[in-house]
């Protein structure tokens, strides 16, 4: 319940385990399912499009209030499904509520739940990884930085042609599941307007039009749960073979901590999901590093860092040259933190993460705090944020 009113939870949504404590009735399926007049549904994302023209009949009747929860998602992507199912309109007029795992342009405002963030916390393989990483040597590490790339993305494909020309690829302990090309750099003045109508296309480069080879881990390197799919992964036949889902047997394997990647690199270089919007979606990727205490320069959207300051994480700037986090156009910030990352494998990384030790277990130590601290704020904030929106 929330307040007087019933709480019924799509059991496929995300959050599902989250409100478990107040909610009614869960379904499973929306057409099989009894309606309750004036309850409060939470849809996950799956049954809100299979069902989008029912579910915003009734949320512009008022017959039931709708929440949208899909924190997997967020940033560019969760736009694009707002725009799909036309419910822009509905979330204004707070017919509809979003929950979302990134932020949003202020026209669609939506409650921000850092899902993805902390659920690396969640697992026991990922807190025994930290404790054998946390044990290992620093000095004397056969790869300069971890690179891992699922699926194509034009800032991944950037970084990876422009290594690959100056040898720093063969350095690196990379990936690359996806063989697809990809688009040119989208840009847009978002700080004078936020329509994407208005995104111009930076011109077309060498390095979106052609695939690049398709790369796993090497056997030993991956998450045990995976390790004996990866040394059968198929070559990639053709732009449709997105090796990822037949490696991670179509689960969510990017979860996963194996603790040997670290150990064997001195950073992590993070191909963040959201790159050339203006909103930052924080992942599993970044996280990651942050949990295991791995030093990290993170390739995402203009003001990445600056967020993860504000959630209380600590950034190299002592150590690294981060300007590039206030560069609003898509290729020069591309361009710089590739620079960044060149200039740094020029230097004793021996000393570098020594120097950076520091920074690195203040982060591993506020990301169980973080952890703790948002799953119980959850249920309250929801709760606040409900009946304020629905006026309950």
């Amino acid at each position: 319940m929330i307040g007087t009113f019933k709480l019924i939870v799509d059991s496929f949504c995300e959050l599902a385990p989250n409100l478990e404590s107040i909610t009614d009735d869960t379904f499973y399926d929306f057409t099989k399912h009894q309606l309750i007049p004036g309850a409060v549904y939470v849809f996950s994302r799956q049954q809100f499009k299979e069902n989008v023209s029912v579910i915003k009949q009734l949320a512009q009747e008022g017959t039931i209030k709708v929440i949208l929860a899909n924190p997997a998602e967020g940033a560019d992507t969760m736009y694009w499904q707002c725009v799909g199912f036309d419910i822009i309109e509905l979330i204004q007029q707070k017919k509809i509520l979003l929950i979302s795992g990134g932020r949003l342009p202020d026209k669609i405002p939506c409650f921000l739940h850092e899902h993805l963030l902390i659920q690396v916390c969640n697992y026991k393989t990922n807190l025994q990884a930290i404790k054998q990483y946390t044990c290992a040597p620093l000095e004397h590490r056969p790869y300069k930085f971890l690179f891992l790339n699922g699926r194509m993305r034009t800032h991944r494909k950037y970084l990876l042609e422009r290594f690959r020309t100056n040898g720093l690829l063969d350095q690196s302990l990379w990936t690359n599941l996806d063989p697809r090309t990809c688009s040119s750099f989208r840009y847009v003045d978002w700080y004078e307007h936020e329509d994407y109508s208005k995104t111009q296309h930076v011109p077309d480069q060498e390095f979106v039009k052609n695939p690049f080879p398709v790369q796993s881990l090497p056997p030993k390197y991956e998450s045990s749960r995976y390790r004996s799919r990866s040394e059968v992964v198929p070559p990639a036949a053709n732009d449709d073979m997105y090796i990822k889902r037949y490696l991670f047997n179509n689960e969510w394997g990017e979860i996963y901590i194996e603790a040997l990647p670290y150990i064997d690199t001195y950073f992590s270089l993070v191909t963040e999901t959201t790159f050339d919007y203006m909103h930052s979606f924080k992942t599993e990727k970044i996280a990651k590093p942050l949990a295991i205490g791995h030093p990290w320069i993170a390739a995402a959207n203009a003001g990445f860092y600056q967020d993860l300051k504000n959630l209380g994480f600590k950034t190299f700037n002592n150590l690294i040259d981060e300007s590039f986090d206030s560069i609003d156009t898509p290729l020069d910030r591309c361009a710089r933190i590739a620079k960044v990352v060149e200039d740094l494998c020029k230097q004793d990384l021996d000393s570098f993460i020594k120097a950076s030790r520091d920074v690195c277990l203040y982060n591993q130590n506020h990301m169980k705090e973080l952890h703790h601290d948002l799953n119980r704020q959850f249920l309250p904030k929801f709760e606040n944020y409900v009946k304020e929106n629905f006026q309950l």
